[in-house]
């Protein structure tokens, strides 16, 4: 399954974090509704045990966090 979603940096994140617990709890709840919406049009599992990989692609260099 391929998510296509601009997840925020490493370095966003803590920043909000240091800035504001909130701000940051925003941001991870914003993440989870995301990944959870689009995990439903997942059909469901027969086989176990499950194998998870997860790589993270990056558009640019610069995003590499």
């Amino acid at each position: 399954m391929y998510i296509d979603y601009d997840f925020p940096s490493w370095n966003k994140y803590i920043n909000a974090e240091r800035t504001n617990k909130y701000i940051a709890n925003t941001i991870k709840k914003q993440d989870k509704e995301m990944v959870r919406y689009l995990c439903r049009k997942m059909k469901p599992v027969e086989k176990y045990p499950v194998i998870i990989k997860i790589k993270k692609y990056v558009k640019t260099k610069k995003h590499r966090c």
